[in-house]
Formats: C-alpha cells, sequence, structure tokens
C-alpha cells in the first residue's frame, strides 16, 4: 500500500490518503492547546465502501431478506442467542442483546438510534446520556441498572 501526503506547517493539516479504495485518513489542524500546552488535533476517519460487485450482495441486505421469513428469522434469533453464549462476555451489552435474540439494527430501531451509534456503544467507544441507556433497557425488557452495568463492563 502506498500513501500520498501533503504535509505543511504544524498549524496547516496533514492529509494521508491510501490507494485502498476503503480508507481516506484526515488528521486537521491543531485546533488549541491543553492545560499542559500541548497541540491537540482532530481525527477524522472516513470508510469508503466499493460498489457491491455483480452477482454480490451487502450482507445486512441478505440478513433483511431472511429475517422477512418468520421461520428464518426465528432460527437467526436462536443463532444469535448461541452466540451470546460463546463469543462475548457475560454482562456486556452485546450479550445481553444477544440473549434476547436480537441483531444490532434491530435493536437500535426499538431503542430509537441507529445501528451504528448502537455499535460504537457496544464496543465502548461512545458513552450514551441516561436516556439513551434507559431506552436501550425498555427495548431489551430489562432494568435501567442491568444495563448501565453491562455498559461498564464493555469498558473494560
Amino acid at each position: 500500500m502506498t500513501q500520498n501526503t501533503q504535509s505543511q506547517s504544524a498549524s496547516s493539516q496533514f492529509i494521508g490518503v491510501s490507494t485502498s479504495p476503503r480508507v481516506v485518513r484526515h488528521i486537521g489542524p491543531a485546533v488549541e492547546t491543553d492545560a499542559g500546552g500541548a497541540a491537540v488535533f482532530s481525527l477524522e476517519v472516513s470508510v469508503i465502501h466499493p460498489p457491491v460487485r455483480p452477482g454480490f450482495s451487502e450482507v445486512r441486505d441478505r440478513i433483511a431478506r431472511l429475517e422477512a421469513d418468520p421461520r428464518r428469522a426465528e432460527g437467526l434469533a436462536r443463532a444469535r442467542e448461541r452466540l451470546a453464549e460463546t463469543i462475548h462476555e457475560a454482562g456486556t451489552l452485546a450479550a445481553l442483546r444477544l440473549s434476547k435474540g436480537l441483531s444490532q439494527t434491530a435493536l437500535a430501531t426499538k431503542a430509537g438510534t441507529s445501528q451504528s451509534r448502537l455499535s460504537r456503544i457496544e464496543s465502548g467507544l461512545d458513552d450514551p446520556q441516561l436516556s439513551t441507556v434507559a431506552k436501550i433497557a425498555q427495548a431489551l425488557d430489562m432494568d435501567v441498572a442491568v444495563v448501565a452495568d453491562a455498559l461498564l463492563r464493555g469498558k473494560k
């Protein structure tokens, strides 16, 4: 993989562009300094997905078609429940979600958020407000304290 870069002064910007069609990186200019006088930089990473090749389909589209069939949807829910027992640490939000047989998309829809935000919450990259935790708890039919504890477990 090669990289094209432009670099100017420290107050300017650095741009790195991968030749891979998937990732473009951009690090913006120093926006301020912290209490210790160190420069604070902003970081933004964008993922660019190539078009789907002929004869192939997006995984989320395939899952949506499978979940439209009640019998297959039931099978997917059972598979998610088994995954909760084997893949995820017990008590994490992902394990709670899977134990209910829900996909990220299904839980996000029930909780009134997006799948991408739920993914960030599950991975500990997003710190949700109490109102969001309450919506997730209600969607999972669980106590808010259980979901809050799961979020704390996921941050370890």
